[in-house]
């Protein structure tokens, strides 16, 4: 059964929708569970950016979303913000891979794509909820505002990548799969004769297309630097084709052969287009520092310490942490336990056990 206690039958539901699996069966369940005031809005983000070197992954997005609308006889949208997609989301993530920061593109979507501009679109429509597919809960926190709670199967919980959603976005946004799988959701698609029901989830981001990240740069006219790979000694194993194709925590892929343990990237030197690798035990720590915290908890960031849980992926188990906010923004945290593959430009989000309350970027 779907999540959405307490919105009435009459509400007007705008539905991001995708053409992919999840939103196009919130959108089935919806209607079948009696909400008689569905309507679909799809993001046309990089469709026509072929030019500019973007191609997306699912080229068949007007015609899936279109075919959705028309097979479960909703109201359909699109809406062109392309423009807006490349200077928020593509081209700081460019920048940020030249300069050898890891920077996560759907974490900064969510807050200011699909939770920022598109619930101002919605609104337009006099949409009384944006409701995605994601797989969370949404709730109720002490202080009677909405709240983002953890999805209720590990292996598919999306909170992490709402840890920046501005939190006045939180009382107009629903997630009505929290409490299904992915299986679950394809057999209900099935059921219901949506014609997405086995297309297949992208597990990479959305603008990547069927090009290497080396495409799109050279495309955007980036100059891309070779350089040494050594160790922590300074001693060089190797060359790399840009720092761009590394990441903090990498193993595959290192581009070193030959040596007795696996090597993992420890760090990359921008400034002189290093990579440093070492092993994987050199890459542990326990303590991190935070900036751009956006909390979600209740009252304000401004307490003297707390013990909390938290991570630094998505996929990532969380650790238990004490959290030390340091004004404007910024904050220690210490696990309790080493962690692994810490990378700057990531996210810290912690939790409350199951309750989202946040994150800011290391």
């Amino acid at each position: 059964m779907i999540d959405f206690e307490g919105v009435d039958k009459n509400a007007r539901i705008v539905v991001a929708l995708s053409g992919g699996v999840d939103s196009s069966t919130t959108i089935a369940l919806l209607k079948e569970a009696g909400y008689k005031n569905v309507v679909g809005m799809t993001l046309l983000l990089h469709e026509n950016n072929l030019e500019k070197g973007i191609i997306s992954k699912d080229q068949n997005v007007r015609a899936d979303c279109t075919r959705v609308a028309e097979t479960l006889g909703i109201e359909h949208h699109f809406v062109d913000i392309k423009d807006l997609f490349m200077q928020e989301i593509i081209n700081p993530f460019l920048e940020s891979y030249l300069h050898g920061i890891t920077f996560n593109p759907c974490i900064k979507c969510n807050r200011v794509i699909k939770f920022g501009k598109m619930l101002s679109e919605a609104q337009k429509l006099n949409a009384d909820i944006l409701t995605t597919g994601h797989y969370i809960k949404w709730g109720v926190g002490n202080d009677g505002k909405g709240a983002i709670y953890r999805g209720k199967n590990d292996n598919r919980d999306q909170s992490y990548f709402l840890s920046q959603v501005k939190k006045e976005a939180l009382q107009y946004i629903r997630f009505p799969l929290y409490s299904y799988n992915k299986d679950q959701v394809r057999a209900e698609a099935a059921r219901l004769g949506i014609h997405v029901a086995q297309k297949k989830s992208s597990a990479d981001i959305c603008f990547a297309g069927i090009g290497s990240y080396n495409d799109i740069l050279k495309t955007q006219g980036k100059e891309i630097i070779g350089g040494d790979i050594v160790d922590v000694k300074g001693n060089v194993l190797g060359r790399h084709d840009g720092i761009h194709n590394y990441t903090v925590g990498q193993r595959k892929g290192v581009g070193v052969g030959g040596m007795h343990n696996p090597l993992y990237v420890m760090k990359i030197d921008a400034e002189n287009h290093k990579i440093i690798v070492g092993n994987k035990e050199d890459l542990q720590m326990r303590e991190i520092f935070i900036e751009g915290v956006n909390w979600l908890g209740d009252g304000e960031f401004d307490f003297t310490s707390r013990v909390l849980l938290a991570k630094v992926r998505g996929s990532q188990q969380l650790k238990e942490a004490e959290v030390f906010p340091l004004g404007d923004g910024k904050a220690r945290v210490v696990f309790k336990e080493n962690i692994f593959g810490v990378a700057s430009g990531q996210i810290c989000a912690f939790y409350d056990e199951e309750r989202l309350l946040g994150g800011g970027y290391i």
